[in-house]
């Protein structure tokens, strides 16, 4: 068996064939014209063969047993192997197989190259031989996998290598590294926020570790920079402070945390000193709900504070 030659889906090419007598399987048959031969010809794994007629134009003999035969065009419908066999009375059969795909290597090696352009980045449009389109949904860009493969199989088992399920493309793994000045990663948006995250399921955005000692999120800056800049660092003081006192009261009874600077401000605003004998009794916004209890050490000795501000 010979083998095997490159094809393509559904285009013709000429594949070499050498024949020799049947007999002792060394003398060349010379002089066969394409009305001598019977082609058969089956896809990988078939259980029968389909015959294949050629014309005179599909036939070229080269000379000292050796041809040419032309075919594939409405034979090699799908990218696989074929077995091809070529008879011819008093000559021994000539089995052959033809690697169809899609692409030819030649052809894959040219469109990898005009995809990647010179600082080795994929341009996706110019894989796909279109511009990459815009989904529904946000408008975000999308790649059909199985656009890209053109064999849907593939773009399904690509998927579950990325360990993704019906998402555009989910990576179980990504490391991005890069020398640059201007960041490993930098997402510019001129109209619009930069990066969203979002999720209909669950958190929008988790950072964490795994690690032993790690942070689930860390920041620091270099030189007179800060980890985090000095306007953010206000908005978030600023939010904490205008935090609805019935929010902050939630929040301490979960935690059980009464001891803490949140305590200050509800201590000012609803309090009794005779609701609970030698207790400060601290209430909660609706003025009703007590919230806790705090132990009163009392001076009979002190002086009262008198005058005015």
């Amino acid at each position: 068996m010979e083998g095997p030659y490159d094809g393509k889906v559904s285009v013709d090419a000429w594949f070499p064939v050498r024949l020799v007598d049947a007999t002792d399987l060394v003398t060349p048959e010379t002089g066969l014209a394409f009305g001598d031969l019977t082609v058969k010809y089956g896809v990988e794994a078939a259980t029968a063969e389909s015959t294949y007629t050629p014309t005179a134009d599909d036939w070229k003999e080269q000379g000292q047993g050796n041809y040419w035969l032309r075919m594939g065009a409405a034979e090699f419908t799908v990218a696989s192997r074929w077995i091809v066999n070529v008879a011819a009375a008093g000559s021994a059969t000539v089995t052959f197989v033809a690697a169809v795909k899609d692409l030819t290597d030649q052809e894959l090696a040219e469109k990898v190259d005009a995809a990647i352009d010179v600082d080795g980045r994929m341009n996706v449009g110019a894989w796909l031989d279109e511009p990459v389109t815009f989904g529904a949904v946000n408008h975000l860009p999308q790649v059909d996998l199985a656009a890209v493969f053109d064999d849907p199989t593939v773009a399904e088992a690509l998927a579950d290598l990325l360990n993704g399920t019906g998402a555009w493309l989910y990576l179980a793994g990504l490391l991005i590294s890069a020398s640059d000045v201007d960041g490993a990663v930098v997402v510019e948006n001129d109209a619009g926020p930069g990066v969203v995250f979002g999720s209909s399921l669950g958190d929008g955005l988790v950072l964490k570790s795994t690690g032993g000692n790690g942070n689930g999120l860390s920041a620091t800056g270099n030189g007179n920079g800060q980890g985090i800049a000095a306007a953010v660092l206000e908005k978030l003081a600023d939010t904490v402070l205008l935090r609805s006192a019935s929010h902050v009261e939630v929040a301490m009874k979960t935690a059980g945390a009464f001891d803490c600077l949140a305590y200050v401000p509800l201590a000012l605003r609803r309090f009794s000193t005779t609701a609970n004998p030698g207790f400060l009794t601290i209430y909660e916004s609706d003025g009703v709900t007590e919230l806790c209890q705090v132990p009163l050490n009392t001076d009979a000795s002190a002086s009262p504070i008198t005058g005015t501000v």
